[in-house]
């Protein structure tokens, strides 16, 4: 009742939160990103194992159980490479066939963005942010597609990646 505009929260974000709470991934990194059985994200340990979202996206697509043992992510992070399974906590499921390469990039973006602190007005995570609206207002609920995924991330940091791919989502692919 009264006439101030009233705060409406933006979709982009609520759907992103969504899936990250439905998808059992807040189960074991924390409804806030704290962690427990899984890594923490909060504080910018995302973006510091994980400096380009495709990356991270490899990562939660494929889980660990693909690279179980092996090293992963910013080989120069504080406290040296992530390695799979190293925290005896289990694996993290595979995410193939389970969401759209949408909803993958959705998740990956809230664990960065909104529970890992990194600045969503960089012109990068800008023109990410204006290129997931564009892919929910399409519908698109194409699959993920690992092959894709790992023409575009950094072989140093992604077990299996060959990088050098082109047009790929979240600001990856080698410049």
């Amino acid at each position: 009742g009264t006439m101030q505009q009233p705060e409406v929260e933006d979709p982009l974000f609520v759907d992103a939160a969504a899936l990250y709470v439905e998808g059992g991934c807040a189960g074991c990194h924390g409804g806030d990103g704290g962690g427990g059985t899984g890594y923490a994200f909060s504080n910018g340990e995302v973006t510091a194992t994980f400096p380009s979202p495709i990356d991270q996206m490899v990562h939660v697509a494929r889980g660990s159980t693909a690279i179980n043992g092996e090293a992963y992510g910013d080989p120069d992070r504080p406290g040296g490479q992530r390695i799979a399974g190293g925290r005896g906590s289990g694996a993290m499921p595979a995410q193939l066939g389970v969401l759209s390469a949408v909803e993958l990039e959705l998740v990956v973006f809230h664990e960065r963005i909104v529970l890992g602190g990194d600045d969503p007005e960089t012109p990068e995570n800008a023109a990410w942010i204006e290129s997931l609206r564009e892919e929910l207002e399409s519908g698109n609920t194409d699959p993920i597609d690992l092959d894709a995924l790992l023409a575009c991330a950094d072989p140093a940091m992604t077990p299996g990646a060959t990088g050098g791919g082109e047009d790929c989502p979240g600001g990856g692919g080698e410049e």
